[in-house]
């Protein structure tokens, strides 16, 4: 999936699932966070500087919902209504599904954000 095609709205939406993903397992991982740096790279945000602070305001912003799990899924699940194309579906799965895997332990709680993240994306 070509990141630099998804509209603004769906790039925001996109860094708060995975976001939310990566704080599924209660912990947080060197790799997952490299992965989001990445991401933003491709998104456009280029110094590290700026990265980090696109970072700190998307995670103050979920903080409340990074909490509990259930609310971490739920609002997934309304962030990913942002994406209605087939094609886009399947490469912010894919996404995720990286991001949870990129410490290569998936406990349950993300295993169900997974589950919950398919069925939103209608996969």
């Amino acid at each position: 999936m070509e990141i630099s095609r998804l509209t603004l709205q769906q790039q925001a939406a996109l860094l708060e699932i995975l976001i939310l993903a990566m704080y599924a397992d209660g912990r947080l991982d060197l790799d997952e966070d490299a992965r989001l740096n990445r991401v933003l790279t491709t998104m456009g945000v280029e110094t590290e500087y700026d990265r980090d602070r696109v970072l700190d305001e998307c995670i103050t912003r979920l903080r409340e919902y990074s909490q509990n799990p259930q609310m971490a899924r739920t609002h997934a699940v309304q962030l990913a209504q942002t994406f209605k194309d087939p094609e886009q579906c399947r490469g912010v799965y894919q996404m995720i599904e990286q991001q949870v895997n990129s410490d290569s332990s998936v406990v349950p709680n993300e295993h169900e954000f997974l589950t919950a993240m398919r069925q939103a994306l209608g996969l």
